[in-house]
Order: structure tokens, then C-alpha cells, then sequence
């Protein structure tokens, strides 16, 4: 389980992903560079990150969630969150790009 100033981003069994612990400007560089060889393997057309476990999220987390849907339309998949943390909704409406963020 990541510690509360770390993140992590673990496969699960159905082509899916969970996110856990801190979404935050400490976090993401790490986040980004290990997510690329996470979600390149994921299932054919699509998979879902569910965010249950998110802590803590701050703008960067946002920023996170929207290059991994950029990401994934390059790629011709799909990918949607599942259980969207209200803080980092709010972010996202007064960011005005919570319609980028697919939800499942």
C-alpha cells in the first residue's frame, strides 16, 4: 500500500488499474514515468483506473489524469475513472476540463 506522500498505480486482474496514496506535484513525475509501461499493456481497447485510494490530489494530479486520456486517445483506447475524488473533481470544474476526464 503507497505511504500518504506516494503514489502508486497496480494492474489488476480484469485489464483494469487501481490508483492509491498522494496525486500531488511530489508525485506525478514518478507517476508519469512508471505509468507509461502500465498502461501500454493494458487491455485491448481500453481499461479503467478506479481512484478510490487517492488520498490526496492537488492540480498536477488533474493534469496527470488528463495527459494518461490524451495518452490513451492516441493510442486508440479508451480509458475511464472510476470513483473520481471530490477534491479533485472541484479542481477539475474550475480548471474547466472536467468533460476531458471520462468517467466509468
Amino acid at each position: 500500500m503507497a505511504k500518504p506522500s506516494q503514489a502508486e498505480l497496480v494492474s489488476i486482474a480484469d485489464g483494469g488499474f487501481i490508483l492509491r496514496g498522494s496525486l500531488t506535484f511530489d508525485t506525478v513525475p514518478v507517476l508519469w514515468r512508471d505509468s507509461a509501461r502500465l498502461l501500454a499493456g493494458g487491455k485491448h481497447g481500453g481499461a479503467t483506473v478506479n481512484l478510490a485510494g487517492v488520498a490526496r490530489a492537488d492540480s498536477a494530479g488533474l493534469a496527470l489524469l488528463v495527459a494518461w486520456q490524451a495518452q490513451a486517445a492516441v493510442a486508440g483506447q479508451r480509458l475511464a475513472y472510476e470513483a473520481i475524488p471530490e477534491r479533485l473533481l472541484a479542481i477539475a470544474r474550475i480548471s474547466e476540463v472536467d468533460g476531458l476526464l471520462s468517467q466509468a
